[in-house]
């Protein structure tokens, strides 16, 4: 399983947090190699944020269908312990793309939460394509909405 990192979610890029009104972060991958189980960590979204939406364009280049899973997760916790699942997409064979939009997330958005004693204060936006044959081509630019605003 390899990781890529986008910019957004680089070591030492903090997340928009505590503003008031709606907060967007975007992010973008170039051209990676990428393989079932590979992951993308596509940006820093803080503790306490309700995520409202997400929009994202995938791109690859595989012989075969592959089927892509968008996620919140903490950081360093793989797909399997997800605190939610934003959306997934399936891209066709031989040069697709899509366009993918948040489909698990209801009015009024769904919440990240993290421990108050945790070390790193922020979850992390993932991308893990789950299926498809390794491609030597994969892009994706996004954006994700969310507000601090309490509810």
């Amino acid at each position: 399983m390899a990781t890529f990192t986008c910019n957004a979610a680089l070591p030492g890029v903090q997340p928009k947090g505590y503003q008031t009104g709606v907060q967007c972060e975007t992010f973008s991958y170039g051209a990676a190699s990428a393989a079932a189980s590979d992951v993308f960590l596509a940006c820093k979204i803080p503790n306490k944020a309700t995520v409202l939406d997400c929009l994202i364009r995938l791109h690859d280049k595989a012989d075969t269908a592959s089927v892509y899973n968008v996620f919140v997760a903490k950081v360093g916790d793989g797909s399997g312990t997800a605190q939610f699942q934003l959306a997934t997409a399936t891209v066709s064979s031989t040069g697709g793309a899509a366009m993918v939009r948040a489909t698990n997330v209801f009015f009024p958005g769904t919440k990240v939460s993290l421990s108050d004693d945790a070390a790193v204060q922020y979850a992390m936006l993932k991308i893990s394509k789950t299926s498809g044959t390794t491609t030597a081509s994969v892009s994706l630019q996004g954006v994700v909405f969310y507000t601090m605003d309490e509810s």
